[in-house]
């Protein structure tokens, strides 16, 4: 007897070897495939029908993985090898997509609706600003003439000061001489008063009126050019007054200084009214208008709002922020209490600034946990009562306080659902697909759709699963 040879023995065991590694490979995939088919075959949906249902011709059986598969008889789903479930064509009422649902699954899932209400809808845009002097209301004083300041009357930046008060004395050697042409001009027309020559009197005067004008374009008023007259002497200082009341906010003078021609002295601003540069985006500018309300408040006056108007709307917006700035003018005069400081709103303070713009005073609304955003579209799942729920298109405009402004698809009264919606919307997507394929597609097509689709479907599904 003849017994193989060793070379043969090795190649029989190794063979044996690899089947075995393919039957233990195929068994564990087969292991891992029934158990990825128990797990999507648990995972159906919580509004799906009752299987114990009687079938009748309003029904039809799918497979709950696969809704392009739609058969009249049950059976197993050609894609998947699941078990098909008998479904309603038109469950609900006739309509495509529209979904019921039985109350204990409603309370499980917390369903919550609300009525589309007729409501004033006010529209809060909300900015930060910054608080700036009112620039009308800016004054700057400079050297009229050359000269040296003898006398500071105001010596530091914030002091008050009210219009008319001594500001500084500058004696100036030019001024003198032009006081001095002054007095000798109205003396001389003084001699000339009472003389025949008509001709003589005219030219005392216009002598008398130049020197006037001089000494008004050296910044002297009227008052003080008459304080000249009177007195018949020049004085030796020119004394600069305030033009207008308000803090000083920039000072240069010292007692002492050579000054010329132009050199600025003092700024002094009004702050009794100030303005609020507020940044608007230009998504929120159709809501802000001249002459509107604003409010603003401010940390350094906790609980307080003020209240002021638009006065101006910057023509170029700021290609860095994409913002354009909004002035907003308000009364500062206000003390925040008898004994307390005045203009509680200070320059450079940081403010919150509200534009508050009415949109409709009869505006019908939804909240916004009530609009589902699906691309270019809008819904809002309508609660019709007794469990039964339709998905409906709808056209919104502002959303101003956790409120959509509907245009259209809805009325007044409508209960929508506000609570769980995208979970009904998705039942009622599948159903509304289903259904469409139903009116569309015969049984036979469905068949043969099916088949297409199996081969792709199954093979992507499941080297899917693998890989994971």
């Amino acid at each position: 007897m003849k017994f193989p040879k060793p070379k043969l023995w090795i190649t029989l065991a190794i063979l044996v070897a690899i089947g075995s590694g393919i039957g233990v490979v195929w068994w564990q995939r087969g292991k891992a495939f029934r158990l990825w088919f128990a797990q999507k075959g648990t995972s159906t949906s919580a509004f799906a029908t009752d299987h114990d249902h009687d079938h009748d011709d309003d029904s039809y059986y799918t497979c709950p993985m696969h809704p392009q598969v739609v058969r009249e008889q049950t059976g197993d789903c050609p894609v998947c090898g699941m078990s098909l479930v008998l479904k309603r064509r038109t469950e609900g009422g006739g309509e495509i997509g529209l979904v019921q649902i039985s109350p204990t699954i409603v309370q499980t899932i917390g369903v919550t609706s609300e009525r589309a209400q007729r409501q004033n809808l006010v529209k809060t845009v909300r900015t930060n600003g910054r608080v700036a002097f009112d620039e009308e209301k800016v004054k700057e004083i400079n050297a009229w003439v050359p000269g040296r300041i003898e006398t500071l009357h105001v010596n530091f930046t914030g002091d008050s000061v009210k219009k008319g008060e001594k500001m500084l004395e500058i004696y100036s050697p030019q001024l003198l001489t032009t006081q001095q042409e002054y007095l000798l001009a109205i003396k001389g027309l003084e001699q000339i008063q009472n003389s025949p020559i008509s001709e003589a009197i005219t030219q005392a005067k216009s002598l008398v009126e130049a020197s006037r004008e001089r000494l008004r374009l050296w910044g002297l008023t009227d008052a003080q050019v008459e304080e000249i007259r009177a007195a018949g002497q020049p004085q030796t200082t020119m004394t600069i007054t305030a033009p207008i009341s308000g803090v000083v906010i920039h000072k240069t003078a010292v007692e002492g200084m050579y000054v010329k021609e132009g050199t600025h002295l003092y700024k002094i601003a009004d702050l009794k009214t100030i303005w609020v540069n507020a940044d608007v985006y230009e998504s929120d500018l159709p809501f802000v208008r001249v002459g509107q309300e604003v409010d603003v408040s401010l940390r350094a006056v906790p609980g307080r709002t003020f209240v002021g108007k638009v006065t101006f709307i910057h023509h170029v917006l700021n290609p860095k922020t994409r913002t354009v700035m909004v002035r907003c003018e308000f009364d500062n005069s206000e003390r925040a209490r008898e004994s307390g400081p005045e203009m509680l709103l200070k320059p450079n303070m940081y403010a919150d600034v509200f534009f508050n713009v009415e949109i409709d005073s009869n505006a019908l609304t939804v909240p916004e946990s009530a609009v589902i955003h699906a691309g270019s579209r809008q819904l809002v799942v309508h609660d019709r009562g007794e469990g039964q729920f339709m998905p409906v298109e709808v056209k919104i405009g502002v959303f101003a306080d956790e409120y959509y402004q509907v245009l259209d698809g809805l009325s007044e009264g409508d209960k929508v659902v506000t609570n769980a919606t995208f979970l009904i919307d998705s039942e009622s997507n599948l159903r509304a697909a289903v259904a469409k394929l139903m009116a569309g597609v015969d049984t036979e097509d469905k068949e043969s759709e099916s088949k297409e689709i199996e081969s792709a479907e199954s093979l992507n599904d499941l080297l899917d699963f693998f890989e994971e």
